[in-house]
């Protein structure tokens, strides 16, 4: 189970709020086209997810990346397939498309502006959960460490221990065998 941990997690903070920001997006651009004067065609609405589903995951991996360079390729491509949709514009084959082009790349940006917010969301977590371990690491080394050493030196050195002492040494490795969250 404890192998599922980061999955489960990643699930809560990341997959979840993200399943939401696409759905709401794709929803609101759906319904708006509903309203509007033209009649949905055969792919127009997945076409509109896709755009939403896109949009969401590379602004998820841009707002949870550690580096600018993640940040910046991704900003890249979001340009690069807003491009791509504005110039289906202009082409005469694509008059049925033509419309749905300009709520495409709202929908495609919107979803990545949510989806940088739960990347950073996610990043923020990720950070302060790597001071906490460090934090964690700082007490074992300084203060864990140490006691059970010396413990362990004066048992290998044949001195007896005071009678009421308690082992910290096993309270220590009892606690670090029990999960806790």
């Amino acid at each position: 189970m404890s192998s599922f941990q980061p999955l489960i997690h990643s699930t809560y903070y990341l997959a979840a709020p993200l399943i939401i920001a696409i759905s709401i997006t794709a929803a609101g651009c759906l319904i708006a086209l509903r309203l509007g004067k033209k009649q949905l065609k055969p792919g127009h609405g997945a076409f509109i997810v896709a755009a939403s589903f896109i949009g969401a995951v590379l602004g998820a991996i841009a707002g949870g990346s550690s580096t600018s360079l993640g940040a910046a390729l991704i900003s890249g491509v979001l340009g690069v397939i807003s491009t791509l949709l504005a110039y289906t514009l202009s082409k005469d084959s694509l008059r049925d498309w033509r419309h749905l082009t300009t709520y495409a790349i709202v929908v495609l940006l919107v979803s990545a502006f949510l989806g940088l917010l739960v990347g950073a969301n996610y990043k923020a977590i990720r950070t302060a959960s790597e001071v906490k371990i460090r934090l964690w690491q700082s007490y074992f080394d300084k203060v864990v460490l140490p006691t059970c050493e010396r413990e362990m030196e004066l048992r290998l050195s044949g001195n007896e221990l005071p009678k009421n002492y308690v082992s910290q040494c096993a309270e220590i490795m009892k606690k670090l065998r029990t999960p806790t969250n």
